[in-house]
């Protein structure tokens, strides 16, 4: 009876405690024995406490293992990963450590989990945990203290140690094999997956670092890389003393292997620039930074999420190098320079030709010069035209045909004059000479074009502008039979004289129109002012309507044609005899001060370069354009 009734106790107390656990917390059943006749309870109430406390005490899941894997050493700009390691899943929360700020993060903190599954004996176990890696480097050598990281596991909060890392001032690098640099041809990146100066740097060259001044300058950005290098970006900053135009090269970049310091590098050109130095002495081009995203294998990544991911196991790391600084030498252009001298550098040829077949008198003539060559297309001034008292000459228009290249600008640039004859006959365009700097043989050379001969018809007889502005001011007298009302009034006394009095009125304002007309005719300063006003008008108001435009190249041509002509008519210069470092001597003796004449000087010479100004065109063509406007006033009021 006894072992019966202690099997049925056995049974009813491997039941309880199969039951035992419920909702994480282990739970202890009152457990009372009796054996025989007793009556005694085995287990005291003070017992029961004591085990119950134990028992909670005992934790629910196992040891979890934070750890913090980093480098003891690195090389200053070498890249290096922190992992921070936990050997669960189970993460509320983690906090990344505080890094200094000698230390660059260039990616992270990326996530991966890793578990594992095992059957030994049928019995199961697994471990699983989750690693966050951060890729980074240190600008400074020297010892440096990254701060804790945090996690948080079930609302408790686990630290990582503190981890010091000491930089050096040396890359390490691995050398590859000589061999097989030299004979496969391949490209291998340093050990350890790391970036580093020796697998992704960009040189800088010009083709000349001794020139002289608006002697162009191609300077060359190269990348040599042993990564896979994705995206670069970097600008070429404002220079002072440089004008700067960048040649274009194919967006889609071709790399090819060169050799370079006895190692194999993916290499091509980047950027390109022409530079035309202004300035003479010693120029410095500054250290530019590039910014580039560079795609590297991070075998953290899950398997199963690169399968999703395009089976790529790759992570972009951004990474920022610096383009080494230039200086170049520049001198002065040798001297005496010649007098005609309009400041082109390089190697020129020029050519006139007339484009109106049949030239006649009071008409439009098209004159044409056409400059071809290599050097400072842009820069040069446009040549004058010596045709004589018979013809009237106006201001150039420019049309640009030349293209950048790696020599400069190279093409042709045509001059367009309009000439208006105003006497038949025979006549020679002569030749045009061209005064410039060749820099292959270091001499002043001078390039002339043919004479050319041609005949002007008289032309139709058309009226003159004055004669045109007579007529809008005096109607026509009447002409033919006059028919009387059939109810015409009387004259009075008083009506005689009335009407009689306004007809010598109204010949005394005649005769007075008539005369200023003919004042008007026979005064050649008081034509050439108001045709300089109204000349200047006119082209003003199409330089404003290029301006509202966005027309830039035009505006600049057509607001310095508003200054010269209105110089050339009011102060009777003929536009052939027009040059600008005359003009302000000359505005000086007709009792212009040495501020307006200063102003003006700036103008014309702003109207020449402004189109390679940096900063916002349309605000500097507003300025501009203001400014001449006003200088025009104050000129017109300090003539009179």
């Amino acid at each position: 009876m006894q072992s019966d009734y202690l099997m049925l106790r056995n049974k009813k107390n491997r039941k309880r405690r199969t039951n035992c656990v419920k909702d994480n917390v282990l739970q202890v059943p009152e457990v009372l024995t009796r054996i025989g006749n007793h009556n005694k309870p085995i287990m005291t109430k003070k017992t029961f406490c004591l085990i119950f406390l134990t028992l909670l005490s005992l934790p629910v899941f196992g040891a979890i293992r934070i750890k913090v894997n980093a480098p003891g050493n690195v090389a200053t700009g070498e890249d290096f990963r922190i992992e921070y390691y936990v050997s669960t899943r189970d993460i509320d929360n983690f906090t990344g450590p505080k890094f200094p700020s000698s230390i660059n993060v260039l990616y992270g903190p990326s996530c991966s989990e890793m578990s594992s599954y095992q059957i030994i004996n049928g019995k199961s176990s697994g471990t699983s945990s989750v690693t966050f890696t951060y890729t980074c480097t240190i600008d400074k050598a020297g010892t440096v203290s990254i701060p804790p990281a945090a996690f948080k596991i079930n609302g408790k909060t686990y630290k990582t140690n503190t981890v010091t890392i000491h930089a050096s001032g040396s890359t390490h690098h691995t050398p590859n094999s000589a061999n097989t640099q030299q004979q496969n041809q391949t490209v291998t990146p340093s050990s350890n997956g790391r970036i580093t100066a020796k697998d992704l740097f960009i040189t800088v060259s010009a083709n000349k670092t001794s020139v002289c001044e608006q002697e162009p300058i191609v300077l060359t950005y190269k990348i040599y890389t042993r990564v896979n290098l994705t995206q670069l970006s970097g600008k070429m900053p404002d220079l002072k003393g440089f004008l700067i135009q960048e040649v274009p090269l194919p967006k889609n970049k071709t790399f090819s292997i060169e050799n370079y310091k006895g190692e194999n590098y993916q290499t091509t050109k980047w950027c390109q620039y022409v530079m035309f130095p202004q300035q003479t002495g010693k120029l410095q081009i500054p250290s530019i930074k590039f910014d580039g995203i560079v795609a590297v294998a991070n075998p953290n990544i899950d398997p199963f999420d690169a399968f999703f991911n395009g089976n790529s196991n790759f992570a972009e790391v951004k990474k920022s190098i610096i383009a080494p600084s230039l200086s170049i030498n520049v001198s002065k252009l040798p001297t005496p320079k010649p007098s005609d001298f309009s400041g082109a550098v390089g190697n020129f040829k020029i050519a006139s030709s007339i484009l109106t077949p049949k030239p006649r008198t009071n008409e439009n003539l098209s004159v044409r010069l056409a400059i071809t060559g290599t050097g400072n297309m842009k820069l040069i001034t446009a040549p004058k035209l010596n045709l004589g008292s018979d013809f009237e000459v106006f201001p150039a228009k420019l049309t640009d045909k030349t293209s950048l290249t790696a020599n400069g600008m190279s093409g042709t640039i045509y001059y367009d004059y309009t000439v208006v004859p105003h006497q038949k006959g025979n006549y020679t365009l002569p030749a045009i000479n061209l005064e410039y700097y060749d820099t292959a043989s270091g001499y002043y050379k001078t390039a002339s074009s043919q004479p050319i001969s041609f005949r002007v018809e008289q032309g139709a007889n058309q009226p003159s502008d004055d004669e045109v502005l007579l007529r809008k001011d005096i109607n026509d007298i009447h002409r033919g039979s006059y028919s009387t009302p059939s109810q015409f009034f009387t004259l009075t006394n008083g009506g005689f004289y009335a009407v009689f009095a306004g007809l010598i009125a109204l010949f005394a304002v005649a005769f007075l129109v008539l005369k200023r007309s003919e004042n008007f005719r026979s005064n050649t300063t008081l034509r050439m002012q108001v045709r300089a006003k109204r000349t200047a008008t006119k082209h003003l108001r199409k330089a404003e309507k290029l301006m509202n435009t966005g027309n830039a190249a035009e505006f600049y041509d057509e607001l310095a044609n508003a200054l010269t002509a209105y110089i050339s008519h009011r102060l009777t210069i003929p536009m052939s005899e027009f040059k600008t470092d005359e003009i302000e001597s000359t505005l000086l003796k007709n009792g212009v001060s040495q501020t307006l004449c200063a102003e003006f000087t700036d103008l014309m010479k702003q109207c020449e370069f402004a189109r390679f100004a940096p900063g916002n065109p349309q605000e500097n063509m507003e300025n501009l354009y203001s400014r001449s406007a006003k200088v025009i006033v104050d000129i017109e009021n300090s003539l009179r």
